[in-house]
C-alpha cells in the first residue's frame, strides 16, 4: 500500500489513492489484471492480453495530467478509476467529439471505474465521479466524459439481473449525447474474434 494519505477511505477498511502519470505505473499489473476480468463481464465482453492493456495504459502513465484512482482492501488492489484530458486519448476517440462539434480540449475522458465484485454497492462510483469532475475543474474544463457500449436488450449474455449503465450515469446527470458515437473494434469472448463495437458518448457540463 502506498506511504501516502488516502485520498478517500471507509468503515470496511477500503481506501482510495491518487496517483498521477507515472506514479501509477508500477501498478500496472493490478490494473491490467482487473481490466482483463472485468472487461470480460457483459456488456464490454472484451477478450483482453496483457500485452494489449500494456499499450492502452501506458498513456496514462506516459500523461502528467492523467488522473489514477486505486481501491486497496489492506495491500491488494480491488478497483480503480482513470482519467485523462480528452486531447491526449488516441484519434479514434477524439475524432467522433469533433464530428459531433465538440472541442476535445473542453473534456476531461473518463477511462474506467471498476471493482471488484465483493466492494461493489459501497458508493465508489459517487467518488469516482466527484474525484474526476474537481480534477476536470481544475485543469479548466468544462465537460467530463464518457463512453458505454451498446448491447442489444436481448443479447443472449445479458444477465438476468443486470442495470443499465444509462439508469446510473442518469443519475448522476450525465448526459448521452444524440447521434454521437464511436466505433472501436476489440476481440471478443462471445465470438472468439475480433469485432466492431459501437460506444455511445456520455456528458456532463461542470460548473464554472
Amino acid at each position: 500500500m502506498p506511504r501516502t494519505q488516502p485520498y478517500w477511505s471507509n468503515d470496511k477498511g477500503l481506501r482510495i489513492f491518487h496517483f498521477q502519470g507515472q506514479d501509477a505505473k508500477p501498478y500496472f499489473a493490478d490494473m491490467a489484471r482487473m481490466r482483463i476480468e472485468l472487461f470480460r463481464e457483459f456488456p464490454y465482453l472484451y477478450e483482453g492480453t496483457i500485452e494489449n492493456e500494456r499499450e492502452y495504459l501506458e498513456k496514462y502513465f506516459s500523461c502528467q495530467h492523467a488522473h489514477v484512482l486505486l481501491v486497496f482492501a489492506a495491500d491488494a488492489v480491488v478497483g480503480f478509476s482513470t482519467s485523462i484530458p480528452l486531447v491526449h486519448e488516441i484519434p479514434e476517440l477524439r475524432d467522433p467529439y469533433e464530428k459531433c462539434g465538440f472541442d476535445p480540449r473542453d473534456c476531461l475522458y473518463l477511462g474506467e471505474a471498476m471493482l471488484e465484485a465483493p466492494h461493489r454497492g459501497q458508493g465508489f462510483l459517487r467518488v469516482f465521479f466527484e474525484f474526476h469532475e474537481r480534477a476536470a475543474q481544475k485543469h479548466g474544463l468544462r465537460f467530463t466524459t464518457l463512453m458505454t457500449v451498446d448491447r442489444p436488450d436481448d443479447h443472449p449474455l445479458r444477465p438476468a439481473k443486470y442495470t443499465p449503465m444509462d439508469i446510473l450515469l442518469a443519475h448522476f446527470d450525465y448526459e448521452k449525447i444524440p447521434g454521437c458515437a464511436v466505433e472501436i473494434e476489440w476481440p471478443q469472448v462471445d465470438t472468439g474474434r475480433a469485432e466492431p463495437n459501437v460506444l455511445s458518448i456520455w456528458q456532463k457540463k461542470l460548473n464554472a
